[in-house]
């Protein structure tokens, strides 16, 4: 049944309202915005609908005993060119700097500094 808030059956509106479909879900069914679907519940003065929460399940972290064992099955499928460059870390990184210059006066030229 889709049209206007207006020409919405409040019998249908309640069926919906009582069932398990999540608001989203009702609204689309009736072809309305969330917005028009809780103005037309507090207009006609529905009970508040119960929230389903997402259960999800709890995770337990990993013992540093893990961790230790599932990095060494990660490690042992590098090649040698891979483990070395992950164990350089940074140190290959090349850093930079402003060059500096001075301004020579009698030649009329700058000259950089080393």
């Amino acid at each position: 049944m889709q049209g206007r808030a207006d020409e919405i059956d409040f019998f249908t509106l309640l069926d919906f309202w009582r069932s398990e479909l999540t608001t989203d879900e009702i609204a689309k069914k009736l072809g309305i915005s969330r917005s028009r679907l809780f103005l037309l519940a507090r207009k006609h003065k529905l009970a508040s609908r119960k929230i389903r929460r997402i259960v999800r399940p709890r995770t337990v972290d990993p013992t540093p005993e893990e961790i230790i064992e599932r990095a060494a099955r990660i490690r042992a499928e590098w090649s040698e060119s891979e483990e070395k460059r992950r164990r350089r870390g940074r140190l290959d990184v090349v850093t930079w700097s402003v060059p500096s210059y001075t301004y020579d006066t009698q030649e009329k030229s700058f000259k950089r500094q080393k």
